[in-house]
């Protein structure tokens, strides 16, 4: 069973950046202890919002002691590779999915 289905998402707020081509998410997350891993929100992100994961840029999650709520910021670019434009280097090696990582390290 995947770890993505006990995700709630909830986007309390949606901006569309036309000069940069993306939109800008703010969301709220249920239904997990603890803080989720970035891939299993990036993942929950890109079914939510029909798009395909190297669009969704997750920035930051935040997790306030006591409650088993999440909230994040992240961005849904228009394309992977205007996503890969705009992101500093590493935010998106934080966003990289665990068997893009291990590859990563493997080749060093």
């Amino acid at each position: 069973m995947d770890m993505s289905e006990h995700l709630n998402i909830r986007i309390l707020k949606e901006r569309y950046n036309p000069l940069i081509g993306r939109r800008e998410l703010i969301f709220e997350i249920t239904g997990y202890s603890g803080t989720p891993p970035r891939h299993l929100v990036r993942k929950k992100l890109s079914e939510v919002m029909m798009v395909d994961i190297n669009r969704v840029i997750v920035k930051q999650l935040l997790s306030p002691y006591g409650i088993n709520i999440t909230r994040g910021r992240a961005n849904v670019y228009d394309s992977a590779e205007r996503a890969k434009q705009i992101e500093p280097k590493h935010v998106l090696d934080r966003n990289a999915l665990p068997q893009e990582q291990k590859a990563e390290v493997s080749q060093q």
